[in-house]
């Protein structure tokens, strides 16, 4: 139970992952450009029936995929249409007390926030570039639970 005159406050946030856009390091066509598309087989490369562990170590199937031969064009589209990044289930949680002084004039406002309350690992995006040794696995996470305690004089 809450003490009297302390406000609580949730954020839950339920959002799909971002497209994936498959790259190749090396440019083989010579048009000034960084970057290249590479080589796509036109299956679908998303894997299903995949533990969570098993996905982090490759989250699509990369033998769709191939490095562009020189002197040509790769054909996979800019944006993947079924390949997505790891998506947000979040719950942000604030509980916070104002307590005024002074005739109502002045405000001493003591916050507890928590970021990611549950704790649930979101994944960072796989590595999509073609011809790197880490094509296709997930190296890397967003930030665990956070908790911040703070006080802000309003006058």
């Amino acid at each position: 139970m809450i003490a009297s005159g302390w406000q609580v406050n949730g954020i839950l946030t339920f959002q799909s992952g971002y497209p994936l856009i498959m790259t190749q390091g090396v440019n083989n066509v010579n048009l000034f450009n960084p970057t290249q598309r590479p080589t796509w087989t036109g299956a679908d490369a998303t894997l299903n029936d995949q533990t969570r562990a098993d996905s982090i170590l490759k989250w699509f199937d990369t033998s769709q995929f191939s490095t562009t031969p020189a002197f040509t064009f790769g054909n996979s589209p800019r944006v993947m249409p079924n390949l997505r990044s790891d998506g947000i289930k979040n719950l942000d949680f604030s509980l916070f007390k104002n307590n005024r002084f002074h005739s109502d004039r002045w405000n001493l406002q003591i916050r507890i926030e928590a970021f990611n309350v549950l704790n649930r690992t979101q994944f960072n995006a796989p590595v999509v570039q073609v011809d790197a040794g880490n094509f296709g696995t997930i190296s890397g996470a967003a930030a665990a639970r956070q908790v911040q305690i703070g006080a802000k004089f309003l006058f």
